[in-house]
């Protein structure tokens, strides 16, 4: 059977693409969608603001269809830091509050709220994760405590696929009154998700990894329930109303997801983002995962056969991170030579990241070549 996505990818011959988890091959549907609306725009200046509008809002849609939420609780960001940040950023903290994290939270995930505790005095509690960087959600529920007002927690860890079961956190968050947010970038577009079943108060993404979408687009959903809470960080005219809106010092923030976009809309991130997703739909996120995961338990079963130590925590999500049996480096210099893109020193070892494109053939090039190594 072809892999569903196999057909919509146009890459240089001889490449194989494993670091789908770091940053994949975008869409040829999405760099067309952003060269169709740069020559759109420069061809009719001011003329095009009502065609470019009804194409920012029909990204926001298919963002909410991906998501499973209204789109007015959508809101578009340069990236998925910048989407994290508003949420650490953009609550008004109290001293005693406090915020919970695994000690290996990607960067984006962490230094936003140590900035919250430096700029507002609230504390960051950093849960250690297992000697095998497994990630067990019973720990992260044993931390929280009548001063716990956040935990911030990737659905799916970076360096192994870990995954938190979010809809199970999210039941003990609602119980204490405390937010749970999501950094899903590692598992949106590969793994079905739905942020009405999963409790989450607010999740954040972007487009450039299993996407398959282009780099500088993040994004945010946040539940109705928590836009009082959080304030916009940056403020315009399109935090408020329109562009065509008098000032008013008493006016407050809109109570959708557009509060958090100060400014002209962040149009070629979302349009090129919405091209990628509308291939993705198509094809099912469903199918998508099964064939992903298809390709991640054939590796996990081969890569033990030929020496290589495989980390048990991405069992449910398409990406494998092992130990080769023998040097680091060499074996990452021979996946390079052998133009197989991964990521080197996850967890000390190669991770990989199959996706709905992924063959069998890509497969064994990559075991061919470890072989070798």
């Amino acid at each position: 059977m072809e892999p569903p996505l196999l057909r919509h990818i146009k890459s240089e011959p001889g490449r194989v693409h494993f670091n789908n988890a770091g940053l994949s091959p975008m869409l040829p549907a999405a760099a067309s969608a952003i060269s169709s609306y740069l020559q759109y725009h420069s061809a009719n200046g001011s003329f095009a603001w009502p065609e470019l509008l009804g194409r920012f809002k029909e990204a926001r849609e298919l963002h909410a269809k991906l998501l499973d939420c209204e789109p007015e609780c959508v809101a578009f960001f340069q990236t998925c830091a910048s989407a994290i940040s508003q949420v650490a950023l953009g609550l008004d903290w109290k001293p005693d509050d406090e915020i919970i994290i695994w000690d290996q939270e990607y960067p984006s995930n962490a230094f936003p709220w140590f900035e919250a505790s430096r700029r507002f005095g609230c504390s960051v509690t950093v849960l250690d994760s297992e000697p095998d960087f497994s990630v067990p959600t019973e720990k992260l529920i044993g931390a929280i405590s009548s001063k716990t007002r956040m935990v911030a927690v990737s659905w799916v860890q970076y360096q192994t696929g870990a995954m938190t079961d979010i809809q199970l956190l999210s039941q003990v968050c609602k119980k204490n009154n405390c937010w749970l947010v999501v950094d899903a970038i590692q598992g949106l577009g590969a793994i079905p998700f739905s942020l009405r079943e999963s409790g989450a108060d607010a999740v954040c993404g972007g487009g450039h990894k299993w996407f398959l979408g282009p780099v500088g687009h993040g994004f945010l959903a946040l539940t109705r329930e928590r836009f009082d809470q959080l304030n916009p960080i940056l403020h315009g005219a399109m935090t408020y109303g329109t562009s065509e809106d008098r000032p008013d010092r008493g006016k407050l923030p809109k109570k959708i997801g557009g509060r958090y976009e100060p400014g002209v809309p962040h149009l070629h991130g979302s349009i090129g983002s919405a091209a990628s997703l509308r291939v993705l739909l198509s094809e099912g996120i469903e199918n998508i995962n099964q064939h992903a995961l298809r390709m991640a338990s054939l590796l996990r079963e081969e890569l033990p056969k030929i020496g290589a130590k495989v980390y048990p925590g991405g069992r449910e999500s398409p990406i494998v991170t092992f130990v080769p049996e023998g040097s680091l480096d060499r074996a990452s210099k021979v996946l390079l030579e052998n133009q197989i893109s991964h990521a080197s020193g996850r967890a000390g070892g190669i991770r990989v990241s199959p996706h709905g494109f992924t063959t069998e053939e890509d497969c064994e090039r990559l075991l061919g070549a470890l072989r070798r190594s």
